[in-house]
């Protein structure tokens, strides 16, 4: 069942409220990724957050994708990202901030602080290397960590991935775990390998 909305309910969690309010349950840290529109890859926004509860097996929390927008204007991306500051109090976004993006950047924190968003955070991802961010989110899959009910489009995208598209020239396709990718990081323990400096092999999943 779909969200609603969202209430906050103090440190830094919110309740998730659906039209039937048994399926209602609180998040915590609800976080942002955000891919910009570039050539034929359309940009995409997600909202994350954390379940409170510990998974038993991994004695981790798992990850909830709570929202997805598949987005091809830059100036939706920036409406976007105000209408679910407003729903879903998310407040923490990352974006890869290169040179050839940063106007775009610029463009998004001055239109939210003009109109009164200023307690949004723009942030660079953990996650800048596309086969880290794969590794990472195959990791969290494979681990039962990350919830896709409200994420179809990325659901799709990551039940066709395969290893060859691990290689940084076959990104543009899968936009959406591009943008998942800037926002998975954060959620992750200084332990876990990506912040070990080990090598891609290092990894469970390969």
């Amino acid at each position: 069942m779909n969200i609603d909305h969202a209430e906050w309910i103090g440190d830094n969690a919110v309740k998730l409220c659906h039209e039937d309010p048994n399926e209602d349950y609180i998040v915590e840290a609800p976080r942002g990724g955000i891919l910009w529109p570039a050539g034929p890859s359309p940009g995409y926004l997600c909202i994350l957050a954390m379940v409170r509860e510990y998974d038993e097996v991994t004695k981790r929390k798992p990850i909830h994708v709570i929202a997805e927008h598949k987005i091809d204007l830059v100036r939706d991306i920036i409406g976007t990202v105000a209408n679910e500051t407003r729903r879903l109090f998310c407040r923490q976004f990352y974006v890869d901030i290169g040179a050839d993006r940063l106007h775009l950047h610029e463009e998004l924190d001055a239109h939210l602080r003009r109109y009164g968003f200023g307690q949004i955070h723009l942030d660079m991802p953990y996650l800048v290397e596309w086969v880290d961010g794969v590794l990472s989110i195959q990791q969290w899959m494979t681990d039962g960590l990350l919830d896709l009910k409200h994420a179809p489009i990325l659901a799709e995208q990551l039940s066709m991935i395969t290893v060859e598209d691990r290689d940084p020239s076959r990104r543009a396709p899968f936009y959406a775990i591009d943008a998942l990718r800037t926002v998975i990081g954060s959620y992750d323990e200084p332990e876990r390998p990506v912040f070990r400096g080990i090598k891609k092999s290092g990894y469970r999943y390969v």
